[in-house]
């Protein structure tokens, strides 16, 4: 069992109006970098995966377009660079416009998603296919993760704005 110590700010943060919702909405914002972070990771296992069949084309193990191959590699490395640094719709606790909770499920869900695809793309890494296939797939679907994170981007911009 874990004893949660309440600190000085928690304290002083009773006394303060709205404190308690940035204190969760604060928590959330965690949370949804610790779900970035895993997602990121788990598309640089992808981007692993990738160099090794990049590796045994160039061998002439694997026949298939190392051109296509590389450009899914670049691909992958950049949407988990973009994943890793999105924003997330911070605000601090006294700017005049906060961030609401269900912004911040919206937020959420979009990072639930990009999980549901790199999901798939596990699965496809484990599954016996031509690698042409595999590689047309995870194209596919890294351009799926490009076009919810560029969504998750717009919304975020939208909601700051307004």
């Amino acid at each position: 069992m874990s004893i949660r110590t309440t600190t000085i700010l928690d304290r002083i943060g009773v006394l303060i109006p709205g404190y308690s919702g940035y204190n969760t909405r604060d928590e959330q914002r965690r949370t949804d970098k610790q779900l970035r972070e895993h997602i990121a990771l788990r598309l640089e296992e992808t981007e692993r995966f990738l160099n090794d069949m990049l590796k045994g084309a160039v061998k002439g193990e694997i026949a298939m377009n190392i051109l296509e191959l590389e450009e899914c590699r670049k691909a992958c490395s950049t949407i988990s660079a973009k994943i890793r640094f999105a924003t997330y719709g911070a605000s601090a606790l006294f700017d005049k416009e906060q961030i609401k909770e269900k912004e911040l499920q919206e937020i959420y869900r979009f990072d639930e998603q990009l999980l549901d695809q790199v999901n798939h793309i596990q699965l496809l890494q484990k599954q016996e296919h031509d690698s042409n296939f595999i590689n047309a797939a995870l194209r596919s679907k890294l351009k799926e993760i490009e076009r919810i994170l560029a969504d998750r981007t717009s919304y975020i911009q939208f909601n700051e704005r307004i």
